[in-house]
């Protein structure tokens, strides 16, 4: 793996060693600039993916709807504060996984809340 990536490990530290970067509390500006540009960009494609995620609700298709969380989660990094989103999105996506129904139901209004405040702009 350090090859593929050209990372060289300090000695006798192993990949799985290494901690996880924290994002910083109070972003670069660029870094708030980029966040502005991922939030438009979900923006743009919310409506197309609000429709589908309804589709796929109103027929309990668990693998679209799994795909849709999924690809919502990789969404989610810098747009909504703390990770909840991506945290939401992840928990919906392995209920999808395990075909748990009950989850959905009672997670999806508090997801789709989210969704539209990111949709009307209301979170900064």
């Amino acid at each position: 793996m350090e090859k593929l990536f050209g990372i060289i490990a300090p000695e006798g530290v192993g990949a799985a060693q290494f901690l996880p970067v924290e994002p910083a509390i109070n972003p670069p500006e660029e870094k708030k600039n980029l966040r502005e540009r991922l939030r438009q960009a979900l923006r743009a494609d919310l409506g197309a993916r609000l429709k589908a995620l309804d589709g796929a609700y109103a027929k309990r298709d668990m693998q679209t709807l799994g795909n849709l969380f999924h690809s919502l989660k990789g969404s989610a990094g810098y747009i909504w504060p703390e990770g909840a989103l991506q945290h939401m999105s992840a928990e919906l996506e392995q209920a999808a996984d395990r075909e748990d129904w009950h989850t959905i139901e009672k997670e999806l209004p508090g997801f789709l809340n989210m969704l539209n405040e990111i949709s009307e702009g209301t979170i900064s």
